[in-house]
């Protein structure tokens, strides 16, 4: 504790042997040092020193279920779930927007040179569409983790255009004039 001597009181403050019990006990059992050590490794979700522990108790409180946890890949590491508590917390917090959406993807995919977003395809479907290849994780986050907002009674399809493909300049990834659509390599 600091300023030890602030606790003791008056009757006690000239005995030197329960003052020496106090000064050991202070020097001995520091909570400072375990309250800064809980609040890095469990309490904080942003701290780089948050533990696997930690980040399956944070897990449960935004929602993750367990059994996803327990599909994630080996190689899953520490960072990759603590990214992950964060974007299901903001998940719980938004709207089923086209644009809350959005946002949840740039995120998770790293910034707005990504290209991946919701469309809003009508008669109740959406579809999130990827323009490369997603992982084998990712997609097992996006199916699996609850994270990605559903709106009530919508159909989510997941789309992904690899390319090369060819369209006319500007018009990626679909083109709307003419009824033409792009052409893909290969098919």
């Amino acid at each position: 504790m600091r300023n030890v001597e602030q606790t003791v009181i008056s009757q006690f403050g000239n005995s030197p042997t329960i003052l020496a019990l106090i000064q050991g006990m202070n020097e001995n059992i520091s909570p400072h040092a375990d309250i800064d050590n809980f609040y890095d490794t469990i309490f904080n979700v942003t701290s780089p020193d948050i533990t696997l522990y930690g980040l399956q108790i944070w897990s449960r409180i935004v929602g993750l279920s367990q059994s996803f946890l327990n599909s994630l890949p080996d190689d899953f590491s520490n960072s990759d779930l603590q990214s992950l508590v964060l974007l299901k917390a903001l998940a719980n917090i938004s709207i089923s927007s086209a644009p809350a959406i959005n946002q949840l993807l740039q995120n998770w995919l790293g910034g707005d040179n990504v290209r991946a977003y919701v469309v809003d395809t009508g008669n109740m479907t959406a579809l999130y569409q990827f323009e490369f290849a997603l992982t084998a994780t990712q997609l097992l986050i996006l199916e699996t983790s609850g994270i990605f907002l559903r709106p009530s009674g919508v159909l989510i399809n997941v789309v992904e255009l690899v390319g090369p493909y060819v369209g006319f300049a500007g018009q990626e990834p679909f083109v709307t004039t003419m009824g033409n659509g792009i052409f893909f390599e290969g098919v």
